[in-house]
């Protein structure tokens, strides 16, 4: 079973994004929101080849949309890193 990881600062845009949508929208979309996310990076752990490498960044990084957000995430040996989760708005450079 492929695994992944969430960096530190991945789990703080998480925090974030959590904060953010229950002000907004409630617990329950922040819950449902949250849960997307999770399915997600399960997803993107079992299909990790399904982004491309994007040379522009580095490390090398893939990343792939989720409604509003960005996953940022590496493969590595052992699965997947979830490096940054970002809104599709952010600089990805300046958070990278």
């Amino acid at each position: 079973m492929p695994l992944y990881r969430v960096s530190e600062r991945a789990k703080e845009d998480l925090r974030q994004i959590g904060f953010y949508t229950q002000r907004e929208w409630g617990k329950v979309q922040r819950r449902r929101y949250l849960s997307g996310l999770d399915n997600k990076f399960s997803f993107l752990a079992d299909n990790p080849l399904i982004t491309p490498e994007r040379q522009g960044f580095f490390p090398v990084v893939r990343i792939h949309q989720h409604e509003s957000h960005l996953v940022i995430y590496m493969i590595d040996d052992l699965g997947i890193t979830i490096l940054r989760v970002l809104h599709q708005s952010a600089d990805i450079d300046r958070h990278l």
